[in-house]
């Protein structure tokens, strides 16, 4: 409306690879191309500013603990926007594959200079938690429980993205 640009997202699926994406950005003047951006980078940046923005809102004041599931880019780019808004005493991080989750707190804890802890069970990251940072590749079976979460607790989930895909 008025911005004198115009884009898409166009993506494409590789078996065995998976589903890349890409945005084109556009001047409607002239027709020229402005931009090509990685929309795997734009979406966990949205994302994680969405994620930010809800816990800014929605959470308590102070967080004593948080908790990630997955170790992915997007959990990543999830928990240092978070971590600018509410400072989490710590944060608890479960990914199923160890090495993934030792490298993640690894990483995490030298960037946002807070204690990381590797947990070896999504329940073992949740519970306790005043806040929960979801984001992994959910499918067809549940991988938080109700009774894990504190009363009071911000949830920010974004791993459903398919209709049959639960948290």
């Amino acid at each position: 409306g008025g911005s004198g640009v115009m884009g898409y997202k166009a993506m494409n699926s590789t078996p065995g690879v998976g589903v890349r994406y890409l945005v084109a950005l556009y001047d409607l003047g002239s027709g020229a191309l402005l931009a090509q951006i990685d929309a795997d980078w734009l979406t966990a940046q949205r994302t994680a500013a969405t994620g930010a923005l809800a816990t800014d809102i929605l959470a308590n004041p102070v967080i004593a603990s948080c908790g990630v599931l997955g170790s992915s880019d997007q959990s990543r780019t999830l928990l240092a926007s978070v971590a600018s808004i509410r400072r989490p005493g710590q944060i608890k991080v479960f990914s199923p594959t160890a090495e993934n989750r030792n490298r993640f707190a690894a990483e995490m804890e030298a960037i946002l200079d807070v204690n990381v802890i590797p947990v070896d069970s999504a329940q073992d990251a949740v519970e306790g938690c005043d806040l929960v940072l979801s984001a992994f590749r959910a499918d067809s079976t549940p991988v938080i429980s109700a009774n894990w979460i504190a009363p009071g607790s911000h949830l920010n989930a974004c791993s459903s993205i398919l209709p049959d895909a639960r948290e």
